[in-house]
């Protein structure tokens, strides 16, 4: 009788077959079968035993482990099983999850990018392979600005490694304030829009390699090349001189009493209160040679007094070729200004002299290595020939931007008009990584000038045992951003 060879749970109930297995011995046709059969009627459903993790048969005290059990684990929230010597977590029919990591940014130095995060998991949940530095590389994606790295020919994963300290040398975007506390960064940025300016005609003279703008109405720029009754030698504009000065004109003689910045020319042209349009510096009579002192000016006026002196502004121009006095002509400043725009920013991300070079765009006459002639929160100029409306985003970066790839905070910042000091916060751009601004203690005496040289080096960097780091077999390029797809089993 066939049920006979059933046993079942139910003693009131001989053919259930709830729960039962199905003993059938071998034959010489048929392996035979040894089956535990659970059958439940309706929706009913096979509980596991379940526990946390630590109530796994082999933890638990006095339980032993066997290959094929199964249990539900409270802990992890898993159904798994016990195979190879390991508990081991299910699968389930649902995408898993992978991380980009932001590894930083190339200095041309660092070969070190980490740690990664997550870490890989103690076991592979497919094969019960241990991880090693060969499988983990080849379970990640490494991308240095959207190229693609290969596995044991770019870069290998490394455990613990000794990393070398990081030291960036850039320079300060602005002119700060005395006891500043956040200090910004000649940095790096996606370009949002471009134009230019054409050329501009002024009314003026050169004198040596001075040029004094009397009138115009658009300023001159430098890089721009002029031309005009007299002039040879095709000179361009190479610096744009300017000053800031306390004090007043009566008839033909300035007194200046306090000079705020810059330094005091001849050909100068002034503005400011009420100085009459056009008026520039003669020559120095009395005091400290471009400073504070009594000087001739062109124009017989009134500007100011002894007792309510004005704030002045003068600027002239350097020519790159020298000219013979041309006395008062028709300029023309030809060659292209070029004016990118980026998204506000909170301090100009560029300070003029500076070296910037600019990539990626469109039109290609944009590109190339230029001086910054003018720079706000919102745009950055420069000397170009280039025409036409932006198609093609691209970046302007600064030649020496800084990009750290490792954490700053703790390192030490020093500098001209900066004395050696710990860095708090920084913040870098979310686009190109490079360093924006970095905020130290109160309590400096003053501010770095714009241009001025910064050097900040890293802390010490503790690195676990357990920590990985991708390694390349040469240093990452400058500015070049790296990026970890990681989706370790876990």
């Amino acid at each position: 009788m066939r049920f006979l060879k059933q046993q079942t749970l139910n003693r009131r109930q001989l053919k259930s077959t709830t729960l039962y297995t199905d003993l059938t011995p071998p034959t010489a046709a048929t392996p035979g079968s040894y089956n535990v059969w659970v059958n439940p009627a309706g929706g009913g459903a096979m509980v596991l035993p379940s526990g946390p993790t630590t109530q796994q048969p082999g933890i638990l005290s006095g339980s032993t482990a066997t290959v094929g059990m199964i249990r539900y684990n409270t802990t992890t929230t898993d159904v798994e099983v016990y195979q190879g010597g390991n508990w081991r977590a299910l699968r389930y029919r649902e995408p898993g999850k992978i991380t980009q990591q932001n590894l930083g940014a190339g200095d041309g130095a660092n070969q070190y990018f980490g740690p990664l995060s997550p870490t890989p998991y103690g076991l592979n949940a497919q094969s019960g392979v241990t991880w090693d530095t060969t499988t983990i590389a080849r379970s990640i994606f490494v991308v240095v600005e959207n190229v693609l790295q290969l596995s044991g020919t770019n870069y290998t994963v490394v455990q613990n490694p000794t990393v070398p300290t990081e030291t960036y040398v850039g320079s300060s975007s602005i002119a700060h304030t005395n006891g500043a506390t956040t200090i910004y960064f000649n940095n790096s940025l996606v370009v949002t829009g471009a134009s230019n300016t054409g050329f501009v005609t002024v009314t003026g003279f050169i004198n040596g390699i001075t040029m004094s703008v009397t009138a115009f109405s658009t300023a001159p720029q430098l890089g721009q090349v002029l031309t005009g009754t007299g002039i040879s030698g095709s000179p361009t504009i190479s610096q744009i001189n300017t000053v800031s000065f306390n004090g007043y004109i009566a008839t033909t003689t300035l007194t200046v009493s306090v000079l705020n910045s810059g330094t005091i020319k001849t050909g100068m042209v002034l503005s400011g209160g009420s100085i009459t349009t056009g008026t520039y510096i003669v020559n120095q009579l009395t005091g400290t040679t471009g400073g504070a002192g009594t000087y001739t000016v062109s124009t017989s006026q009134t500007a100011g007094s002894a007792g309510s002196q004005i704030t002045t502004a003068g600027i002239n121009y350097s020519v790159s070729v020298s000219q013979t006095n041309t006395g008062s002509i028709t300029i023309t400043c030809t060659g292209t200004i070029a004016v990118l725009t980026f998204t506000i920013r909170p301090a100009a991300p560029f300070s003029v002299g500076a070296t910037i070079s600019v990539t990626g765009m469109r039109p290609l006459g944009y590109n190339g290595n230029y001086t910054v002639t003018a720079c706000s929160t919102t745009s950055v100029s420069y000397a170009s020939t280039a025409t036409g409306t932006m198609t093609f985003q691209g970046t302007v970066s600064a030649t020496n931007a800084i990009y750290p790839a490792v954490n700053i905070v703790g390192g030490t910042i020093t500098g001209t008009g900066l004395t050696s000091t710990t860095i708090s916060s920084y913040q870098v751009d979310t686009d190109t990584g490079a360093l924006i601004s970095a905020v130290i203690p109160a309590g400096q005496v003053s501010g770095p000038a714009a241009n001025a040289v910064l050097t900040i080096v890293e802390p010490s960097r503790p690195i676990s045992n357990n920590d990985y780091y991708v390694y390349f077999s040469t240093p990452v390029p400058y500015g070049k951003p790296v990026t970890a797809l990681i989706g370790f089993d876990s």
